[in-house]
This record gives structure tokens, sequence and C-alpha cells, in this order.
């Protein structure tokens, strides 16, 4: 499920905060508003500096036809006008920011915070999540991994909500397996879902398919500017760079899913001073 943390870029103290965990916000709707008061003063005052340099420079440029000032005096005065404009532009920047809004269609879900307190710049305020694009993280057995890539089709079921199988499909998948469970990370995303919430019981059938790629060890594979590569023995025991692409790591090996076919030799170890061409002597225990 997507969840997006809320944080203040504008320290203050809370003036309206009017959402409470469950309750459903619109994207744009004013979620958080920081006293501005302050902010407020000082863009006023930054205005009229504004404007009593924008005077001056008018002033200076009728005396400048009359060559009674020089252009170094016109210079500076267009030097205070820039300043005074960009010292206007950060507050208005700033008074923005007084005003948070939700970015997308939320749930409100974590509320952190109450009117009346003084927030720091990033106090973590809300947290949201979007009921639209739901999230589940399954951890699946090295066994079964296999027949598991991007945009594979599952099926779930949520606990809470029945039995109702619903379809989605695999969003990423961790490449390697935890050496302690034997199980690798799974994310599956699958559309919003009515009465589904963070952290509910989830369960995944997944295809089931036995691997056809190899795997070599994970030592083999070496990496340069251009990628992935592993040392390819030919026939006559000289070596060649292969370029592959690897899959999923398997405690100490890694699937190869393309530049390596079945019975092809590989270098496992003894990698300093290999170069193409060169004639290596192949051991028994290799």
């Amino acid at each position: 499920m997507r969840r997006v943390k809320i944080f203040n870029e504008e320290g203050g103290r809370i003036v309206s905060l009017p959402w409470h965990e469950g309750d459903r916000v619109r994207q744009g709707e004013l979620l958080v508003r920081i006293d501005d008061s302050l902010i407020q003063a000082e863009l006023r005052k930054a205005r009229a500096n504004l404007q009593q340099a924008r005077s001056d420079r008018r002033r200076l440029e009728s005396l400048f036809r009359r060559k009674l000032v020089s252009e170094e005096d016109i210079s500076r005065a267009d030097t205070a006008i820039e300043l005074a404009a960009s010292e206007v532009s950060q507050l208005e920047t700033r008074l923005t920011r007084t005003r948070i809004r939700a970015p997308f269609d939320a749930i409100v879900t974590e509320r952190r915070i109450e009117p009346g307190d003084v927030a720091p710049t990033h106090t973590h305020l809300l947290t949201l999540i979007d009921p639209a694009r739901l999230e589940a993280v399954v951890y699946v057995s090295e066994r079964l991994l296999f027949g598991l890539e991007k945009a594979t089709p599952v099926t779930l079921r949520i606990d809470a909500l029945g039995d109702r199988p619903i379809r989605g499909e695999v969003l990423r998948l961790t490449p390697r397996v935890d050496t302690r469970t034997l199980k690798a990370r799974v994310e599956i995303a699958l559309p919003g879902q009515p009465g589904a919430l963070p952290g509910q019981l989830v369960r995944a059938d997944l295809p089931v398919r036995t691997s056809s790629r190899l795997h070599v060890p994970f030592a083999a594979v070496r990496h340069d500017s251009h990628g992935a590569y592993v040392w390819r023995l030919t026939g006559e025991n000289t070596v060649a760079k292969a370029r592959v692409v690897t899959g999923l790591q398997l405690g100490e090996r890694i699937a190869v899913r393309e530049g390596l076919a079945p019975g092809e030799r590989i270098v496992i170890k003894g990698f300093v001073g290999l170069r193409e061409g060169r004639k290596v002597e192949v051991r028994d225990d290799a």
C-alpha cells in the first residue's frame, strides 16, 4: 500500500489540523496550517523595501540623465532591487509552506501532532495511504522463485475480507535469498479493496514452475564498466569474456538468464592475470 509521511518544511505553531485516523482526504485538500503571522510581517517589510528600492532607482535615473550621479550608483541601485526582490520571493515561498495539502486522494492512518503544538522544521505530522494502490509483501521459498518475475500474475486473498480471490501481479523481487530463512521478499501490486487496511494478513497463490535457467557460483560473475561477465573456457583451454544477464542470487549461486548455454565451462577462481585468449590450466578440483 502506497504510504506517505507528511513533514513540514516550515516550523511554527500548528493552527489547524482537523484530520484524524481513518479520515479520507482529497488531493489538494488542506491538511495542516502553520502560524504564518511572523512571515506575513517580514513579507510586508520586504515588499516595502522592494518598493523603496525601485523608487530610489527611478530617482537616480533622473539624476543620471543630468549627470549628477555615476553609472556605479545606478548599478548599486539595480543590485538593491535584485536583493529586495529575492527576499520577497523567498518569503512568499516560505508562506506557501505554511499550508500543507494532500498530495493525492488518501486515508489518514497516523496523526502525530495536535493543534497548538509547535512543530520544528521536518516534524512528522501525518501519515497517509493511497487506498487505490495496494501492495502486498510475501516471503517466498527459494524453490518457488523460479516461477516468478516482474508482472507475473498472482492470486491473493486477504483473510479479513473473506475468501474472495484478488488478482495482482509481481511488482518487484528482492534479488537475494535470506540465508537464515531461505526465503526472498516479493512485493505484489493489487487494486484497491474496500476494507483493506495496512498490516492485514495476505495469502498468495503462486505459480509453480521448475527452473530451466542456469545457475553458476556467485563468485564466477565478474563486473566491469560494461556490466556482468564470466570467463568462458574454449576447447583449447583459453578464456574469453562472455557477457551475461543475471537473475536472483540463491545462496552462493546466481541465476544466469542470458549469455551461457548448458554444458559450457567457466572459470570460478584464479582470476588474477586473466585476459582475452590467455591459455589456462584446468585443475580437477576446480
